[in-house]
């Protein structure tokens, strides 16, 4: 079955290039980019987690730079710890060990704050010494 441009199908089916007037796209435009998703090899895979880590880690520094949010709050540690970590792994792939050190730092230790929050660690330290003590 042909049709011209704009015709819909007397069957009421839809139309490949019919146009979704939300994302302003057409449906086979959307399958070739699925498509395309599909088929991305390791490389690819890990340059756009990277591109998502460094859009956390860089975002939650702004927001802390801007006062939206606290150092020490669980949104910053997260988008930190997180952004770092997948641009760890975009590091290993490509061999660089001094980024594969250098995210492997700020991982742990954002999300170690994250899990044992400094108050608590430097408390529990101090009992520590007064126990060696």
């Amino acid at each position: 079955m042909h049709l011209m441009r704009g015709e819909r199908p007397s069957h009421g089916g839809v139309l490949l290039n019919a146009r979704n007037a939300r994302f302003g796209t057409t449906v086979q435009h959307r399958y070739v980019i699925w498509c395309r998703i599909c088929t991305m090899n390791l490389d690819q895979w890990t340059a756009v987690l990277a591109l998502a880590g460094m859009l956390l880690a860089v975002g939650a520094i702004v927001l802390e730079m801007r006062g939206v949010i606290s150092s020490k709050g669980k949104p910053y540690l997260l988008g930190v710890g997180i952004g770092s970590f997948l641009l760890m792994v975009r590091a290993f792939t490509l061999g660089e060990a001094s980024f594969i050190v250098l995210e492997a730092i700020k991982t742990v230790a954002a999300l170690s704050a994250l899990v044992a929050p400094r108050s608590r660690f430097i408390s529990n330290l101090a009992e520590d010494v007064q126990h060696l003590g």
